[in-house]
């Protein structure tokens, strides 16, 4: 741009110069009328002459100017493109990868939910079992502290086993969620 400027200032002074040298050296001179309009004849053609060597060479210079701006702007097109399908490749590999991941601990949360139903439902079967053995002997004893003795310890056992389940289901909720807020996380931060 600067270049522009300079060989447009260059130009202008150069077409100036010459028509106020020409002028001033016909005032001044002493000559003929003859003389002076031959002069002035030789300085318009001189000025005609300069003035289409400047066109010419604001024509070559003005090509070659399009001509780079053409090749600039199609490399960075080229280069747009080309970061754009390497962008659209990593995100939809990423995306791959979280999906593949959520599957995963989603199958990891709902194969542990199931071990823990059996477990509390096994639970659930030896205290009945308890229940009922409780049951028996106040029949066969027919004493009440007994029986309330042995359904209060069985009511215990439930509780703390009953409390371990939820806990144990609580930390691998709580691990499956941290998994894919990972993921999601990872996901984003590619985008």
């Amino acid at each position: 741009m600067a270049e522009n400027n300079n060989t447009k200032d260059f130009a202008i002074g150069v077409v100036l110069g010459a028509v106020i040298g020409a002028s001033t050296a016909l005032l001044f001179a002493p000559k003929s009328g003859k003389e002076t309009r031959h002069d002035l004849n030789m300085g318009a053609q001189q000025v005609k002459y300069r003035a289409g060597e400047l066109k010419d060479i604001a024509v070559e210079k003005s090509a070659g100017w399009k001509d780079k701006a053409y090749t600039t702007g199609s490399e960075l097109k080229q280069r747009t493109l080309d970061t754009s399908a390497e962008l659209t490749k990593k995100s939809k590999e990423l995306t791959k990868t979280a999906a593949t991941k959520a599957q995963e601990v989603s199958k990891a949360v709902s194969e542990k939910t199931k071990d823990f139903t059996k477990k509390a439902a096994n639970q659930a079967d030896a205290v009945d079992e308890k229940v009922n053995q409780a049951a028996d002997k106040v029949n066969k004893k027919d004493t009440t502290n007994v029986v309330d003795r042995e359904v209060e310890k069985s009511g215990e056992e439930v509780d703390k086993n009953i409390e371990k389940a939820a806990n144990v289901a609580a930390e691998s909720i709580e691990d499956a969620d941290e998994a894919l807020k990972s993921n999601k996380n990872s996901a984003s931060t590619v985008r």
